[in-house]
């Protein structure tokens, strides 16, 4: 992903980062994205499959709808860079209120660019 800080500028020991790199042990993680999209359902999206793994993520807002498109993006978010299932409510949340108060009138496409940081902001 672009802008994600790569995993030598991470705030952890350079004895882990080596570890991890020349694969001395494995990081895994464990993610149900059910709990992602039961939270997003919530908030007023709908969650449809389309293919192998892959979903659609929509919602309706005075008879326009505003689409999130693949949402394997925010799962990588969680998965590979360890964000947060509530941040990235937060941040679909922005996206919404952002798209709403831009008064857009016909259908756009906007790109959406994360700029990861450590610590306070």
């Amino acid at each position: 992903m672009l802008d994600m800080i790569p995993l030598f500028w991470w705030p952890i020991s350079q004895r882990v980062v080596q570890d991890i790199v020349f694969l001395r042990f494995m990081v895994i993680t464990i993610f149900n994205p059910s709990h992602l999209f039961s939270r997003l359902e919530e908030i007023g999206y709908t969650i449809k499959p389309h293919g192998s793994g892959k979903y659609e993520v929509r919602k309706e807002h005075k008879g326009k709808q505003i689409g999130l498109g693949e949402a394997s993006y925010y799962l990588s978010m969680i998965q590979e860079y360890l964000f947060d299932e509530e941040s990235i409510v937060n941040l679909i949340q922005k996206i919404e209120v952002t798209t709403i108060n831009s008064a857009i009138n016909k259908c756009t496409k906007a790109e959406l660019v994360i700029h990861q940081h450590f610590g306070e902001s």
